[in-house]
């Protein structure tokens, strides 16, 4: 991957805007994309990222990080005010750039009690909340540059670092390097292997409790999305977590009786579950026992149209409290089951 580069420039046209990502034009000419959430035209930027080259729409510069360039000239800093707090209206707006200039925005970030002094119309707390919101947008544009050099060379989506943003502020550095493995659960669009790669790019420990444990949770994720499984025995959980992590049994085995401890897993007989698994198998077991001690309701059989193996079929789920019907696609499930409803609505209007 080509390092990282910055390049500046004033946003000049708005291509696309949506879910805060953006594609947009600079008065360079130079094409932009990337997530920003609030972008505004005339406002200048430093953005960082890398040239990517199309055969259609040709070289673009894809940005993981930007910052707000503060605007030195009068029309761009009242346009500034006016999108970022929108109660200044164009007469306070003027009587700041007349006051301060090309510093106005500077002294209104460090200095609100002098604006509150010197500008009629603003109050103490209004140019305390002022001062409040530039120090948070420089503060967040910082963070989601800090976050996106943490995450490069990852499958950290760019999307999800804005998520990350918003939720954690300003811990968010500090709480992925402490435990990258939290990323799973908070976060949208990583599981454990993305989150894997984190914690290797930051150096976290390959045998650490956070990294079993979530090794142990993706084996039975996996099993239940790519194989249909609601548990898995214990043995096959500590095999497999442990060649996915290339840790000792001994450590999974430890770690695993840990988190079953603690009811983060539930362990029934010789097996392991996720614990809305081990609800949904009971919920499942629950309603069939349910259904088990109800009584039959006779039914006079509707054979139209049925062959064989689908009259057989209807024999048995007229006689059955419980009945799974199974078949490939096109074998005819669905037009069994319509003979079923039939037979039973014949019979009531009977």
């Amino acid at each position: 991957m080509p390092a990282a580069e910055t390049i500046a420039g004033v946003l000049d046209d708005i291509r696309f805007h949506k879910d805060d990502y953006l594609i947009a034009r600079l008065d360079s000419g130079v094409s932009v994309k990337g997530r920003m959430p609030r972008p505004q035209v005339g406002l200048e930027y430093e953005f960082e990222g890398r040239w990517q080259s199309h055969p259609k729409f040709g070289k673009t510069f894809v940005f993981d990080g930007y910052r707000t360039v503060y605007p030195k000239d009068t029309d761009a800093i009242r346009a500034y005010l006016q999108e970022h707090a929108k109660w200044i209206g164009p007469q306070i707006s003027k009587r700041l750039i007349e006051a301060y200039g090309e510093k106005t925005l500077e002294v209104l970030k460090t200095d609100p009690e002098r604006v509150s002094h010197e500008i009629n119309g603003i109050t103490p707390a209004r140019a305390q909340e002022i001062a409040d919101l530039l120090k948070e947008n420089e503060k967040a544009e910082a963070l989601q540059l800090e976050l996106t050099r943490l995450f490069e060379g990852t499958r950290v989506p760019r999307k999800a670092v804005g998520q990350i943003v918003s939720e954690w502020r300003e811990e968010a550095p500090a709480k992925v390097r402490g435990n990258p493995y939290c990323l799973i659960d908070e976060i949208d669009g990583i599981g454990f292997l993305t989150a894997d790669h984190v914690a290797q790019k930051v150096g976290f420990v390959v045998t650490g409790k956070p990294r079993i444990q979530a090794g142990i949770v993706h084996v039975l994720k996996e099993a239940a999305g790519a194989e249909g499984h609601t548990c898995l025995p214990a043995a096959v959980v500590v095999d497999r977590a442990r060649e996915l992590l290339g840790v000792s049994d001994t450590l999974v085995s430890e770690v695993l009786s840990e988190i079953v401890t603690k009811e983060l897993l539930v362990s029934a007989g010789n097996n392991v579950y996720l614990p809305a698994m081990y609800e949904a198998e009971r919920g499942i077991a629950r309603k069939i026992r349910e259904l088990m001690s109800a009584e039959v309701v006779k039914a006079e059989p509707v054979f139209d149209g049925l062959k064989e193996d689908q009259i057989g079929a209807l024999k048995r789920a007229l006689d059955s409290l419980v009945f799974i019907l199974t078949g490939a696609p096109g074998t005819g499930k669905t037009f069994t089951i319509k003979r079923i409803i039939d037979s039973y609505l014949f019979s009531v209007r009977r």
